[in-house]
């Protein structure tokens, strides 16, 4: 049942992602070919304006996609998540043969998926304008001499020195947990918001806040009342990781226990 749910919450929004992922891609590709055209044309700015203008438009429309990628990821993660369950859909939601586990991971694990999806369309879009604009061998080059540069090859060894391999390990997967720490996190706020009868979408907001003011206070004394800020990153995913699973098995309890549907 699980596999049907997860099948679902990527077939609901599906296209709306894979429009936006189409549209980031293809003002990178317009950017990245327009930039190009300003190069090779060795444009003067004193007697350019409406290039000027028009890379300037185009910048600010690429910036709009990925303002409105990053945006409407954050939207359909808190309206899928408050509409199945607490809104009207919720009393179908929790007929279906699947446990309330089955229901939560299902949306946790498609939200997480998007999120990361969301991201790597960025930074491919800023790949490929850098891509076409400097060209392949011109990239390729300069990745090889940036490699071979003396001066980076101490900075690394210095940065991997100082930190060391086990907690940029600790890095990437605190990061991880992070971002699914978040997204379980805007879960309990709209779960703890829907406990009362009226203005329960501000009351999610009040909740969100108190909850990451409250996680943040917690930390900052843990910094600062301890040594453990010289392992900060280990510290950070451990914390993250018992976090999640805390605000993870709160919205269980929650859902299964004190659900309030509209």
């Amino acid at each position: 049942m699980f596999g049907k749910l997860l099948k679902q919450e990527f077939k609901s929004v599906g296209k709306w992602y894979l429009s936006l992922y189409a549209m980031t891609m293809s003002f990178a590709v317009i950017l990245g070919f327009w930039l190009k055209h300003m190069n090779q044309a060795n444009i003067d700015e004193s007697n350019s304006l409406w290039p000027m203008m028009l890379t300037m438009i185009i910048f600010l429309g690429f910036g709009a996609i990925i303002a409105a990628l990053a945006l409407s990821t954050l939207v359909l993660i808190i309206r899928r998540f408050k509409n199945n369950i607490y809104g009207r859909q919720g009393y179908l939601t929790m007929t279906l043969p699947a446990t309330t586990h089955q229901i939560l991971l299902s949306k946790l694990v498609a939200a997480v998926v998007w999120y990361v999806l969301s991201f790597l369309t960025v930074i491919l879009a800023i790949f490929t304008i850098v891509l076409i604009t400097i060209g392949y061998t011109e990239l390729r080059e300069g990745f090889r001499q940036l490699l071979t540069d003396q001066t980076f090859i101490d900075v690394m060894k210095q940065t991997w020195g100082q930190l060391g391999g086990l907690d940029i390990f600790a890095y990437c997967m605190g990061a991880t947990i992070g971002t699914i720490n978040n997204i379980i996190m805007l879960y309990l706020a709209i779960a703890l918001g829907h406990l009362a009868e009226s203005h329960r979408v501000l009351l999610s907001f009040v909740a969100f806040f108190v909850l990451y003011m409250f996680l943040m206070v917690v930390v900052m004394i843990v910094l600062n009342n301890t040594g453990i800020s010289s392992h900060y990153y280990w510290f950070a995913a451990g914390f993250d990781l018992v976090l999640s699973l805390l605000m993870y098995f709160s919205t269980h309890y929650l859902i299964k226990h004190k659900l309030n549907i509209q």
